[in-house]
């Protein structure tokens, strides 16, 4: 399908990652990947998957804020 319709693909593309930022906002993520990090840590002693996590979670956060939201999580 993205050999037919490229633009197409691209715009719901566009749609997805819109729709996944007005659903789960920054302080649910770091929230949810804090929890997440702590579980892997503590119960499960996944050291890796913690710092996986994490890693995530700071990639998330070092890209420039788009909404008031994200600008006043910052």
């Amino acid at each position: 399908m993205c050999t037919h319709s490229q633009k197409l693909v691209n715009e719901a593309e566009i749609i997805s990652e819109e729709l996944i930022k007005i659903a789960m906002l920054w302080h649910d993520q770091v929230y949810t990947a804090l929890e997440d990090a702590s579980r892997l840590y503590f119960s499960e002693k996944d050291y890796r998957g913690m710092f996986r996590t994490l890693d995530k979670m700071h990639a998330m956060l070092d890209q420039p804020p788009e909404t008031l939201k994200e600008v006043s999580f910052l």
